[in-house]
Formats: C-alpha cells, structure tokens, sequence
C-alpha cells in the first residue's frame, strides 16, 4: 500500500506535478519551502540560546529567593524551631 511508494511512483507524482503547476511554479514553491525551513532552523537554534540565557537567570534568582532573611528584632520565639513563610508544596 502506502508503504510500497519508491523512486519510480515519486517520479511520476513529480511528473504530474510539474504538468499541473509548470516549472516556474514549482521553483518558487521548491523556493519558499527552502526559506521557511531555513527560518525554522533558525528559530529553533536561536530559541535554544535564549533558554539558556533564561535559565541562568531563574538559577541565580531562585538562588537569591532561598537566601533566608535577616531576623528582625524580637523574632527569636518564631524562628526557633518553627519554620517561617509559606506552606511546602506537594506533588
């Protein structure tokens, strides 16, 4: 069936193709889909850097969130023992 398709069908379908559209039209479809593939490399490429660049920052802020606060005055009786902020999550 489908999985039976080598060089001769791909040449026939190509073939027709070609009849339908004419050369000029197939060159620049061949031309566009070139460009769009070529952008979409790029995009990709170019969003790996910036995930880089973003995790490195979430790194250095979630390094400086856990950083525990300086004690204020007279909070001795809540920090001995006890934790202080926000309930853990659980998965």
């Amino acid at each position: 069936m489908l999985g039976d398709i080598g060089a001769p069908e791909l040449l026939i379908v190509l073939a027709i193709v070609i009849l339908l559209f004419g050369g000029s039209k197939v060159a620049q479809l061949g031309s566009s889909l070139g460009s769009a593939v070529r952008e979409f490399r790029h995009e990709l490429s170019s969003d790996d850097d910036d995930n880089g660049q973003q995790l490195n920052t979430n790194t250095e802020a979630a390094a400086q969130a856990n950083q525990s606060p300086p004690a204020l005055p007279g909070d001795e009786a809540t920090t001995a023992g006890t934790s202080v902020g926000p309930p853990a999550f659980r998965h």
